[in-house]
């Protein structure tokens, strides 16, 4: 078994139908060379924070996962069985980065101290500005501040989903929950890469802006692989010129079936 891959997979439609799923793979994303960034809450489930328990501030991002095609059973049984396959050094290059597994509650109790740090001296601070470094001079500003913050924290997620958190009232480490480690559902099995939208930064040459959306523009020169069930197979290379109508000669992506990655 491979340690790690050497593409990073984006796997459509999670909840969708497989016909809806081939639709948004084929006309959505590869037609139009889009990716699509999306909402997605980040929630504060902490006791030991100051924020009240189930907020959340939302991440607009891409996922990919960085696993090895033979071990993507589990993860596509939460997903999808369709995806497409980037070279990781291009999407790196993009600003893509691993996700960051840590325990729970730390992280959240963290950004909720720092939270209201910021706003408490905030007011004290209004017209202030910088007094060194690159930034020196300009006005201090802890809504900024917040944003870079979040912009860092999208990129920690909790250890799993499951019935094994973090257990706050334990005596011992992991007390009760020594199969923590071996849990179906958890996150980190997921091996996460994320290109988060920034509030910040600005736009990057891979952005495109339309209807109020944010599309990240890839380079098909970089795009590696496309998996779709075997009973598609016939209906993309039927649709092939449509879907790859505007892909230069020598850069349409190769094409797998999904019940062949178990072989790769």
């Amino acid at each position: 078994m491979a340690y790690v891959s050497n593409v990073l997979t984006h796997w459509v439609g999670r909840g969708k139908v497989a016909d809806q799923q081939y639709e948004i793979l084929t006309r959505s994303i590869l037609k139009e060379k889009e990716l699509l960034y999306s909402a997605c809450p980040w929630h504060f489930g902490s006791r030991y924070g100051g924020l009240a328990d189930g907020a959340s501030f939302p991440i607009t991002m891409i996922s990919f996962a960085d696993i090895p095609f033979s071990e993507s059973a589990n993860h596509c049984e939460k997903y999808s069985r369709f995806g497409l396959s980037f070279e990781k050094r291009y999407l790196a290059n993009c600003l893509a980065s691993p996700v960051g597994y840590v325990q729970h509650p730390f992280f959240h109790s963290n950004y909720s101290y720092v939270y209201h740090v910021l706003n408490g001296i905030s007011s004290l601070l209004d017209g202030a500005t910088i007094p060194a470094g690159k930034r020196k001079g300009e006005r201090f500003d802890a809504g900024s501040l917040l944003s870079r913050l979040q912009y860092m924290m999208s990129f920690m997620e909790d250890h799993s989903e499951g019935k094994f958190k973090y257990n706050e009232g334990a005596d011992e480490p992991l007390d009760g929950q020594e199969d923590f480690f071996e849990d179906p559902s958890a996150l980190y099995y997921e091996r996460e890469w994320r290109m988060v939208l920034s509030t910040t930064a600005g736009d990057l040459p891979w952005h495109v802006r339309r209807d109020g959306k944010t599309y990240f523009k890839y380079d098909e020169r970089f795009l590696k692989w496309v998996i779709v069930p075997r009973e598609y197979l016939p209906k993309l290379q039927e649709e092939r010129p449509v879907v790859f109508g505007d892909y230069r000669l020598g850069h349409v992506p190769s094409v797998v079936a999904y019940e062949d990655l178990a072989y790769f």
